[in-house]
């Protein structure tokens, strides 16, 4: 079997039940919202306007926008959380219009002859309006369900792990492979679930109990299926999220959690900080496909514990209005006011400057006094990469 294929066929239970968790998840919190709240305010015309108004602007909300909005809302925390509350958000619109619809269109000769008989308005509404306003109410969530997988795959970037980890990957790797992986997997995910409930609704249109259990049944294996890799160890074909690796030395059983954003040279320099710190000893664990301002926030979070990041990049990201124009021409200038942010500002006292030998950066045109790993302010320790490039890649010289 071709390497490529057998390795993202080793990504696939771990990214695959991260993926029906998620949106799972998602959509069961979205109904427990969604039905609930579409009942209190049905037989309010203004209020439910205004309730159906709020969901619609959520819906306006790009996906991956409000995916990366969540990170610091939810005070820099990447993964699961932001992930599964912007999907639930996303899920609400849809099953509480269908609600709502639902149970207006509901006949009011029936609500009288309902009354006529004696029924409670509780009874009323459990034992003949939302029996009725059900196929509306599931068709609705026929609809949150396709979405949510959809936009799961939008949660990579924010650190979660989802079918979308094989797409971003393959895109910035041109691995047109992993690219295929993720949507056929995601669509397939999306179309079974879909069918799921279209039998669902069969069953609620048709009034088929056993149907409706079958179902229930389908669904509840497919959750416990989905379970099997988060429970068993992590094998060696799952490092495309997260990936585990221990050794015995100095940093024995210590967790460190990698972070790393998406494109080739950060999966690169994530990979060699994993085998270094992996053969000091420490557990390593790796977050990948973030985004600039989403690593950043979730370092200063304490979400993850290291990342390589880019002097220009943290300028425009995070202080550029700190600077004067005279340091945003001096590439010293600029080092010294990220060290004075760093340290002042955050107390991060293990941020370090990277240079490159002088011979390397004469050679790319950079002015010899950056060159060797220079201090730049307090607290920065030297790091210097030496490029050999007729030897063996990169030694890295803590001095």
């Amino acid at each position: 079997m071709n390497a490529n294929l057998a390795e993202r066929l080793a990504e696939l239970p771990h990214l695959l039940s991260a993926h029906i968790l998620l949106s799972m998840a998602a959509i069961g919190c979205g109904i427990a919202i969604s039905v609930p709240l579409g009942v209190l305010v049905a037989r309010r015309v203004r209020l439910s306007a205004l309730v159906l108004s709020f969901a619609s602007v959520i819906q306006t909300i790009p996906g991956l926008a409000l995916l990366a909005l969540m990170v610091p809302l939810l005070g820099g925390t990447i993964g699961y959380l932001p992930a599964f509350s912007a999907l639930m958000l996303y899920s609400l619109l849809p099953i509480l219009r269908n609600t709502i619809v639902g149970l207006q269109g509901v006949s009011p000769r029936v609500r009288e002859a309902a009354a006529g008989l004696g029924m409670t308005a509780r009874q009323q509404l459990l034992e003949v309006e939302l029996p009725l306003a059900l196929p509306v109410i599931v068709a609705g969530l026929r609809t949150a369900t396709v979405w949510v997988v959809g936009a799961a795959t939008l949660a990579t970037p924010v650190g979660a792990a989802s079918l979308g980890n094989y797409i971003f990957a393959g895109l910035q790797t041109r691995n047109w492979v992993s690219v295929i992986f993720g949507c056929l997997f995601a669509a397939g995910l999306a179309i079974l679930l879909d069918q799921l409930i279209r039998l669902l609704e069969v069953s609620a249109r048709d009034r088929r109990r056993g149907l409706a259990v079958a179902v229930g049944a389908g669904l509840s294996v497919l959750v416990l299926l989905a379970l099997v890799p988060r429970v068993l160890p992590t094998g060696p074909g799952t490092s495309a999220g997260e990936t585990l690796q221990q050794a015995e030395a100095a940093l024995d059983g210590q967790r460190v959690v990698i972070g790393s954003k998406a494109f080739t040279e950060q999966y690169i320099l994530a990979a060699l900080m994993e085998r270094h710190l992996a053969e000091a000893g420490a557990v390593v664990e790796r977050r990948e496909n973030l985004g600039s301002t989403i690593a950043f926030d979730a370092l200063a979070a304490g979400e993850i514990d290291v990342y390589v990041d880019y002097s220009g990049t943290i300028w425009a990201t995070v202080f550029f209005l700190l600077l004067t124009f005279a340091a945003l021409t001096s590439a010293i200038g600029l080092l010294e006011v990220a060290a004075s942010y760093f340290i002042d500002e955050r107390g991060w006292s293990r941020a370090k400057a990277v240079g490159l030998c002088g011979s390397i950066t004469l050679l790319l045109g950079i002015p010899s006094a950056l060159s060797g790993g220079h201090l730049f302010g307090d607290g920065f320790a030297r790091l210097t990469a030496v490029l050999d490039p007729g030897g063996e890649g990169v030694n890295w010289l803590d001095t």
